[in-house]
């Protein structure tokens, strides 16, 4: 025991000696934390953007110099050191590899203090690396992604060493705003109006004026052509469940027009003629003219998404009304089966809204507001050629304006309307009489809602 232990103490000064020189051994070894680097100090922003438009200005633009910050030494420099900078071209292919990208070398550009200089014991140069950009219009030739590769390509000692760092990438991307030509709205319409067995409004021509417009004032004239599509039609009444018909016979008499420069819309109305004065419509049918932008010409300029505006042709049958001093025809007396509501309702308190038709200036039944609708049934068709309201006061409860609506099956309804003097009685007189056994009426711009104590009647059969 003895001998072992005596044995141990010979051994341990070799097991010291051993370990210190394996501590010696790592402290000589590469530690990256103990060598001085030598790198860009990269902008805050290496990403730009520009946008311009077809005549070359910026919308969005970058400074002409771009200052990139000093070199740096992650320690104090050892000696004076002279840091030489270049653009590299051969880092494009690369980068674009590594990134996933397609970048192409921005080439009108130049480089001011490409070498820079680190005093002994300073972290960083007194200047700083510039770029220059010499011609913006390089940003301008179709591409849309530009790169600038800058890195450190020597140093004049050995004592220290390139950073990853020692390269930095300014990209660009830049795009031309397009100044898109487009339909003001997606569809417009008009009433074709029937009456008493014609249509009292058919055309020859028309026009539209300020169907489209340009995104911003144009930088130069925009010769904008149309086209009347057919094929349009069935996919609107796929889209909207109609069933309307291409409006036969039209053609445009200018078909191409101009947005002037410094404007966004033409000052030319568009204009549709046909040439069979719309004789071809038919009552109930609906009609449709898909308008479309075919062709846009000028600097920066293009067709839009919103290429489109429909027209829509509506057959609607139209009742003339007017107010006069006296009724016209003979007051209906025979009320077997008609039924008056309004808003569905019967009556109110009790007493039913027909008092206002079999008992005239009578006892008052309610208010009947602006929102009210009061429908009759007449029980059977008759030819209604005037009708009679007496309201309860001139000051407060008389309308200035009603709406008429009459039907034989009380499905389809043509329509009139009438403007009042707000007096007490009102004679609504119907140009032409109208068959009927429904009718509905509505009392708008009241002042605390129409008051009616009477309604007559009257036919000329």
């Amino acid at each position: 025991m003895k001998t072992l232990f005596k044995n141990l103490l010979m051994y341990i000064p070799l097991l010291i000696s051993l370990l210190f020189i394996a501590a010696c051994s790592d402290d000589e070894s590469a530690d990256p934390y103990d060598t001085n680097y030598v790198y860009i100090y990269s902008p805050a922003n290496t990403d730009n953007v520009l946008e311009y438009k077809g005549n070359g200005t910026f919308l969005v633009e970058i400074a002409p110099e771009c200052i990139i910050n000093p070199v740096r030494c992650t320690k104090p420099a050892p000696r004076d050191l002279t840091v030489q900078l270049s653009i590299d071209p051969s880092l494009v292919e690369s980068y674009n590899q590594s990134n996933g990208t397609n970048y192409t070398l921005l080439k009108n550009v130049q480089l001011e203090n490409e070498t820079l200089y680190i005093k002994q014991g300073e972290y960083e140069s007194a200047d700083s690396l510039k770029v220059h950009y010499t011609d913006m219009s390089e940003f301008q030739n179709g591409a849309e992604n530009y790169i600038l590769p800058i890195a450190i390509t020597a140093i004049n000692s050995s004592d220290v060493s390139l950073s990853e760092s020692s390269r930095i990438y300014l990209t660009f991307t830049s795009h031309c705003r397009v100044n898109l030509v487009e339909m003001n709205v997606s569809s417009n319409s008009m009433e074709l109006i029937y009456e008493n067995g014609e249509f009292t409004n058919l055309i020859g021509q028309l026009e539209l004026k300020n169907i489209f417009h340009s995104s911003w004032a144009a930088d130069d004239d925009i010769s904008v052509s149309l086209k009347i599509d057919q094929r349009m039609v069935d996919t609107y009444n796929a889209l909207n469940g109609t069933n309307l018909k291409f409006m036969p016979n039209a053609s445009f008499e200018n078909a191409t027009t101009v947005i002037k420069k410094g404007t966004t819309n033409t000052e030319t109305p568009i204009v549709i003629a046909f040439s069979d004065d719309m004789a071809s419509v038919e009552f109930g049918q609906g009609y449709l003219l898909p308008v479309t932008i075919a062709k846009v010409d000028g600097i920066g300029a293009a067709i839009g998404e919103s290429i489109t505006t429909y027209i829509v042709f509506k057959t609607i049958e139209k009742v003339t009304i007017s107010v006069e001093d006296a009724p016209v025809g003979t007051a209906i007396s025979d009320f077997t089966d008609w039924n008056l509501t309004v808003n569905g309702q019967t009556g109110v308190y009790g007493v039913p809204w027909m008092n206002l038709i079999t008992n005239p200036g009578g006892n008052r039944v309610s208010a009947w507001y602006t929102s009210s609708v009061m429908e009759l049934d007449m029980g059977k068709q008759q030819k209604v050629s005037s009708i009679h309201i007496e309201y309860y006061s001139r000051s407060l409860y008389s309308a200035t304006e009603a709406t008429f609506e009459f039907s034989i099956d009380g499905v389809d309804y043509k329509r009139g309307e009438c403007k009042m003097d707000a007096a007490i009685v009102q004679n609504f007189i119907l140009k032409y009489p109208v068959e009927a056994r429904y009718i509905r009426i509505r009392n708008v711009k009241s002042n605390r809602g129409a008051y009616p104590i009477g309604l007559i009647f009257y036919t000329n059969e």
